[in-house]
């Protein structure tokens, strides 16, 4: 439509501007004089016609086409799971073992650990109370027997010997020395490391919740 439009107009022009030749002489030269305005501006829109689209066509796939710092992060590789991270025997080698015990007992019962050469049973023989500041709290009267024993206190535990001891609640994941009892020995070939805490104290079920950490490393010889 716009390019009819433009041919008439320049038809009416052409004929407007050579109209003084025409109405003189009508001759074959003065014809195509007006002829060519209307064939220049066809062929002129037609050229910037076919000269735009290239153009738009660019600009719309540089639009579309993400920059190069989006493309790097969708392909980034994911972080390791933590499924993947070594655990500390792979790290200390097979001659360290550990083991983290939480076992719930009765008051008048006890818990087996089983070691040949050291701690073999916990026993938990009564809940009583203590003074603590202005407070009573309850505290678990604990017994260790095995093989050569010789347990510590720390400094909110009341040691009866070296095998009993009365210890309150510590309900925290780190349990630290002041809580628990513990023994260790260690020589330039070997450690052994035992500590036992209580978790809670449940007075009317008269359970004891225990906390018991045993480490052990041993070089073997080449």
């Amino acid at each position: 439509m716009i390019q009819v439009t433009c041919a008439v107009l320049a038809v009416v022009i052409g004929i407007a501007a050579q109209w003084s030749q025409l109405s003189v002489a009508i001759n074959f030269g003065e014809i195509l004089k007006v002829l060519l305005y209307p064939v220049a501006v066809l062929v002129g829109f037609q050229l910037g016609t076919r000269t735009l689209k290239p153009m738009a066509q660019t600009v719309a796939a540089a639009a579309a086409s993400p920059p190069p710092s989006t493309v790097a992060a969708t392909t980034a590789s994911p972080p390791p799971s933590i499924e993947a991270l070594p655990d500390i025997r792979s790290i200390l080698g097979p001659e360290f073992s550990y083991k983290f015990s939480t076992p719930i007992i009765k008051v008048g019962s006890y818990f087996e650990v089983g070691q040949e050469l050291g701690l073999r049973r916990v026993s938990a023989l009564s809940i009583k109370t203590v003074k603590a500041g202005s407070e009573e709290v309850p505290v678990a009267e604990i017994e260790v027997a095995g093989h050569v024993l010789d347990f510590s206190a720390g400094s909110k535990v009341t040691p009866i010997h070296n095998k009993k001891a009365l210890i309150p609640a510590y309900a925290r994941t780190m349990k630290e020395a002041d809580c628990s009892m513990f023994e260790f020995a260690y020589q330039p070939n070997s450690l052994s490391f035992i500590a036992i805490s209580v978790d809670h104290i449940n007075v009317p079920a008269q359970e004891i919740t225990l906390v018991i950490c045993l480490a052990n490393y041993r070089k073997h010889p080449a």
